[in-house]
């Protein structure tokens, strides 16, 4: 009876994916001894997992449900408990627990807002006082990542078995601009971190008819705008000229109900006569002072003071924290979540195709788990000793669950900052 071959992949905590081929009817056993080769670890300290279950050694490959093209993962087992958390030689990440989790978020003001934003169904399972749904939502993120790693082996398997096929070429070609991409979101993290942070839209304090209201600052609108809801309660909506209605585009379009030809608008201590159009839906925010404002008052926008410039009052613009929940994100292009970034290809060895870009030479980046990219130590050189202090290192370390190297690197993409190193961190492991 002629014996399967089995081409099969085997991938590690710190992501070294290898590949193996063998007999369908070897044990198990057979491929942690080569394991413990390629990797250092010896048998008996191996866990071998596949399809969210470990393999016994005397079992076949076959017997497991083990296919060609199937991906496993191999790791040092841990010890079995009171095996303090430091940073063990075999490398072995410790996965962080729901409890660990949730203790971290109830004791992170800032993390907990951003996950409520991001997750609101993972933070609804955070604040509640049984764990099982946290549980069971770890699991079903964990279940879908392995999915995930082995449905990108499948593919690699596809495009290795038959490279010169033409969807194969435009595969390899994607792969190669995702690639590209990576590298560029790399040096972005290390020397443009500040870019991937939330701006804050320019507001200043205004009464429009002793009303007081928040006016969002926007040169690139055409008109100075008031909603209807606004207009209403600063006593002008018996001004409205219905002549004017219409629809408003731009990014959007809405729908204008009129416009008020002249109103007392008081910036500061000084009063400016103002024409506003009403906007029945303005997207949370009560008025806009736009470039037609801004031309006749020749007002200064000056960001190094953060203050706005009309006529002889220089007035200061609103901090986040004095700006409505409602028209903070009602009014700011909504963040992209961050796409985790494609996995290594192992083996893959990229044809030429005509206009594809070829990948710059370099060295390989560092993934935190999960595959979240953050600047290669040898890109950015060694951190000098004493860069960041010890108690942000373990802060991150025993929180997070992570290895220190992990927690240097985070680090050091967000220039020490610790909340947002793990923001960084969590968001490669489990997504928000």
């Amino acid at each position: 009876m002629a014996s399967q071959q089995l081409n099969i992949w085997v991938t590690t905590p710190d992501e070294k994916i290898m590949e193996f081929t063998l007999d369908a009817n070897e044990p198990v056993e057979h491929l942690k001894a080569l394991l413990e080769v390629e990797t250092g670890i010896v048998v008996k300290e191996q866990q071998l997992v596949f399809d969210a279950r470990e393999l016994p050694d005397q079992r076949k490959l076959s017997e497991c449900g083990v296919t060609t093209g199937s991906m496993l993962f191999v790791a040092k087992r841990e010890p079995a408990r009171g095996g303090g958390g430091g940073a063990g030689g075999g490398g072995g990440q410790q996965p962080m627990d729901a409890a660990q989790m949730q203790q971290y978020f109830r004791t992170n003001p800032d993390a907990l807002t951003q996950l409520l934003h991001n997750n609101p169904t993972m933070a609804e399972a955070v604040l509640s006082d049984d764990l099982t749904a946290l549980t069971n939502l770890l699991a079903e993120q964990a279940q879908r990542r392995r999915q995930a790693e082995l449905e990108q082996a499948r593919r690699i398997q596809q495009l290795n078995d038959d490279p010169f096929n033409l969807e194969a070429q435009r595969a390899i070609e994607e792969e190669i601009m995702k690639d590209n991409i990576r590298e560029n979101m790399e040096a972005a993290l290390e020397y443009n971190p500040e870019a991937f942070g939330r701006v804050v839209m320019l507001y200043i304090d205004c009464e429009v008819n002793k009303t007081p209201l928040k006016a969002f600052v926007d040169s690139g609108a055409q008109m100075t705008i008031i909603s209807l809801e606004a207009a209403q309660k600063c006593g002008l909506s018996r001004l409205i000229d219905n002549r004017w209605s219409g629809i408003a585009k731009g990014v959007g379009t809405a729908k204008i109900v009129g416009r008020i030809h002249v109103a007392p608008l008081k910036i500061g201590n000084s009063f400016f006569s103002s024409s506003f159009t009403v906007l029945e839906n303005n997207g949370g925010v009560d008025l806009l002072l736009g470039l037609d404002m801004l031309r006749k008052h020749q007002c200064v926008i000056d960001l190094r003071e953060t203050a706005l410039r009309i006529g002889e009052e220089v007035v200061p613009f609103l901090s986040e924290k004095d700006i409505p929940r409602s028209e903070l994100f009602d009014s700011e292009h909504a963040e992209p979540r961050s796409p985790a970034p494609p996995s290594p290809l192992p083996s893959l060895v990229p044809l030429p195709v005509a206009g594809a870009p070829r990948p710059a030479a370099g060295p390989v980046p560092t993934l935190i788990p999960g595959g979240q990219p953050v600047p290669s130590p040898m890109a950015a050189g060694p951190a000098p000793a004493g860069a960041f202090p010890e108690a942000s290192v373990q802060n991150l370390v025993t929180s997070l669950g992570v290895t220190r190297e992990e927690a240097v690197a985070a680090l050091r993409a967000y220039g020490g900052n610790v909340d947002m190193a793990a923001s960084a961190l969590l968001q490669s492991r489990f997504g928000f």
